[in-house]
């Protein structure tokens, strides 16, 4: 089998793969461009007309300062983490 036989093979049996791979690759790009993110004020919303109980996040952060606080002692590394944790919210 010649190389010209081989190459027009190949570029037949892989050109249907190539143009699969196109398409799914334009449709993902498609929907990342086309989507909304939800936002958390928006999701907390949703939250609150579904079950009636509003998120309170600040709960949340002071237990992880406390927890920071109290790891302080003996693994600063991991106070110093909860910390960052929390500041992201």
């Amino acid at each position: 089998m010649s190389s010209a036989a081989t190459t027009r093979f190949s570029q037949a049996f892989l050109l249907p793969a190539y143009a699969t791979n196109v398409g799914s690759a334009a449709r993902s790009l498609a929907v990342a461009l086309l989507t909304v993110p939800s936002r958390p004020a928006a999701r907390a919303a949703k939250v609150r007309a579904r079950t009636g109980v509003a998120i309170d996040r600040t709960a949340g952060l002071m237990d992880l300062y406390r927890m920071a606080g109290r790891s302080d002692s003996v693994n600063p590394e991991l106070g110093a983490q909860l910390r960052i944790l929390a500041s992201h919210g």
